[in-house]
């Protein structure tokens, strides 16, 4: 099962569970997996929100380590561990499964006793960060072998939901515009190119400014600068939601985290550089924590009221000491790699009155809240207790600031509002995916931050930017991605011309033949670059074509028998009449379309214009 964000993949969840207890009995056979365990946490929140109890979730790491399928250094044993009866098994967020671990876990499990097993997923989001790409595979051959298996969830309630509440749609649409799917470009009248709704989302993307009520774009250009126009976004997001008499950064910023830290999350795809998460987080805590840090330190970076994230796998067999403050006794607890919260100062060792440590001491520990454990404090330090004993648990190896995170980190995890880093490309664009999860994270507002202007974005639209094509691998058949893929080097770009065109790169079966015929009579083109008026309206035409110094726009026009599309294009010709006079050339959808396309070209050589 499949569908973008806010399709309702979970709630299908609940109804598969439900409908297997019913016929089944409470008692059935039921074990649901996830690849990490922040995902397996937060389904177990929104099934036991829902009033579904007792199932068993745990990640895939902790059933093969149960059942003797890991070895002492983690890695995968391939013959020796028991294997577990299961009648349904469910692996949800199964798009972050690489092919190694699929492997183990398939041998974990004894398969005369499976009656289903079901496999939940985002195929638009980043494919596994090691070998493989075992969803999108297995879902590419269930559509062509066995359809009847694999369900698509395409009718986004979130969008529908939003409308209705006025809450903005913006988000889910532009989301829209970077799904990949590979067999869009090969299905018999499926046409994937920008629709005339989504040329005009782009161009409020290039005014900037609010887009919705839940989608903000705003644009940068001095990296030096990026930080400080970061930070008087998230602080005028936050003012809407706090109480107006914090005006201290550092007890807006405590207010806004207290109840909910993943309440308003940076997201940026890189880690070094300026725009990246260790130069975002160290400007976010410079901040709310400078004065704090001057009076009682920090250890290892992190001081307390700072927004953290644990990075270290803590699981059964490597739990952590905390405090429940339900049952007022010590527990060891586990907590995984990108759950987040806020630190706090340990126990007593301060003087509330004043958030001063006692006896003058800097810092040496302190205890940490994460978002779904509200009635547990980790700790961490020195000196920490740890059941009759005192131990230290070294910062270092377990947390990280998390006022920004990396997208790859975020993946598998929902915030109310986020901050999305869109940097200028700089030799590789980001990957088509990659910005499809960053967008898709926020539940209720996203701002954009958007490098010079709009092409950074659209540029990690190109079906050569994404990710999952280009992966050399397939469980059922040979697969080699096409060169014009490897190379990755644009054949769009002004003025080269590469080797032959590959249907990925193009919207629709139409454009690979106009691309095809291109290519082979040797005229420079740009593929759905972006042209701006006089006025800052702004199109996005199928092809830019140069020849004898001029430009001419071609667009094809595949669905003038619908209503609604000859509507917006009669306004689309109208703007190219107005701005550009003379430069837009025209084919239309048709068996003979190689050989009109062909005979315009020949024409704009010839100097002879057509519309």
């Amino acid at each position: 099962m499949t569908g973008p964000a806010g399709t309702g993949k979970t709630t299908i969840i609940e109804a598969l569970v439900r409908a297997v207890r019913k016929a089944e009995g409470e008692g059935a056979s039921l074990l649901i997996l996830a690849p990490t365990g922040k995902a397996t946490d937060r389904a177990r929140e929104v099934l036991e929100k829902a009033g579904i109890t007792g199932l068993s979730m745990v990640t895939v790491h902790s059933f093969l380590a149960s059942n003797g399928w890991l070895n002492d250094n983690l890695t995968f044993k391939r013959s020796g561990g028991r294997r577990a009866a299961v009648g349904t098994l469910v692996l949800d967020e199964a798009s972050m499964l690489d092919v190694e671990l699929a492997a183990a876990l398939f041998r974990a499990i004894d398969w005369p006793h499976v009656r289903r097993l079901i496999l939940v997923g985002d195929a638009g989001q980043l494919p596994p960060i090691s070998r493989g790409r075992m969803f999108a595979d297995i879902l590419r051959w269930l559509q062509k072998e066995q359809p009847e298996s694999a369900g698509r969830l395409q009718r986004n309630l979130r969008q529908l939901l939003n409308e209705v509440q006025g809450k903005g749609c913006a988000i889910v649409a532009l989301s829209q515009l970077f799904l990949v799917d590979e067999e869009d470009a090969s299905t018999e009248g499926h046409d994937t190119r920008t629709r005339p709704d989504q040329e005009l989302l782009i161009q409020k993307l290039h005014e900037g400014g609010p887009v919705d009520k839940d989608l903000d774009v705003i644009y940068w250009s001095d990296p030096t600068e990026l930080s400080q126009i970061l930070i008087t976004a998230i602080e005028q997001r936050m003012k809407e939601k706090a109480p107006a008499e914090h005006e201290r950064p550092y007890q807006l910023w405590r207010e806004a985290l207290k109840e909910d830290p993943t309440a308003f999350q940076v997201l940026t795809p890189h880690r070094g550089e300026l725009h990246g998460v260790e130069a975002l987080n160290d400007a976010c805590q410079s901040r709310v924590a400078k004065a704090l840090i001057d009076r009682v330190g920090a250890v290892d970076g992190i001081t307390v009221f700072d927004k953290v994230i644990q990075y270290r796998n803590r699981p059964r067999s490597n739990m952590i000491w905390g405090y429940d403050w339900n049952t007022k006794q010590a527990v060891q607890v586990e907590v995984f790699n990108g759950e987040i919260g806020v630190a706090n100062f340990f126990g007593n060792d301060y003087h509330k009155s004043r958030l001063k440590l006692r006896y003058g001491e800097r810092l040496k520990r302190f205890s940490v809240k994460f978002t779904r454990k509200p009635n547990i404090s980790i700790n961490y330090g020195k000196g920490v207790p740890a059941g009759r004993y005192a131990r230290t648990e070294k910062v270092e190896e377990n947390l990280e600031l998390a006022y920004a995170v990396s997208v790859h980190k975020a993946q598998g995890s929902e915030f109310a509002h986020t901050f999305v880093i869109i940097p200028a490309a700089r030799g590789r664009p980001l990957s088509t995916e990659l910005v499809y999860t960053a967008l898709t994270r926020a539940s209720r507002h996203c701002t954009l931050l958007i490098e010079r202007n709009v092409d950074s974005l659209l540029e990690a639209r190109r079906r050569e930017n994404a990710q999952t094509p280009q992966i050399n691998s397939s469980l059922f058949t040979l697969h080699i991605p096409k060169q014009a893929l490897l190379r990755r080097a644009g054949w769009y770009e002004s003025g080269k011309i590469h080797e032959a065109l590959s249907g990925d790169m193009v919207r629709s079966k139409s454009e690979v033949i106009i691309a095809n015929q291109l290519h082979s009579q040797e005229m420079p083109f740009l593929y759905e670059k972006l042209l701006f008026a006089g006025d800052g309206t702004m199109r996005l035409p199928d092809f830019t074509v140069t020849w004898g110094g001029k430009a001419f726009y071609w667009e094809h026009l595949g669905l003038l028998d619908q209503t609604k599309y000859a509507d917006e294009w009669k306004q689309k010709k109208t703007w190219y009449e107005k701005w550009f006079p003379g430069q837009l050339v025209t084919t239309q959808e048709g068996t003979h379309l190689s050989q009109d396309a062909a005979a315009l070209i020949s024409d704009l050589k010839a100097g002879k214009t057509r519309h």
